[in-house]
């Protein structure tokens, strides 16, 4: 992780993609981000906006470390993940 700011009271981490992952570089797939839901109302509408125009590469479900999570690249500018974590004890 590169950078970590909130909007809103959401968290978005961003890092850039280096050249060594084999990626060619365009625009869109040398940062990925990750946004940090704090609910299901949140991630919701996020994952419906985000996916309406790119790939799913993993849907919005739960996972082992997070409540909801998914892996999308769309066909603008957002390449990265959605997470509603878990509460950690």
């Amino acid at each position: 992780m590169h950078a970590s700011i909130m909007i809103d009271g959401t968290q978005v981490m961003i890092s850039d993609v280096p050249p060594e992952r084999g990626l060619e570089l365009t625009s869109g797939n040398n940062i990925a981000s990750v946004i940090q839901a704090k609910s299901d109302a949140e991630i919701e509408p996020l994952y419906h906006a985000l996916s309406s125009d790119g790939k799913i590469v993993a849907p919005l479900e739960a996972t082992f470390w997070a409540k909801k999570m998914s892996l999308l690249i769309t066909n603008s500018v957002f390449n990265g993940s959605l997470t509603y974590q878990l509460k950690l004890k």
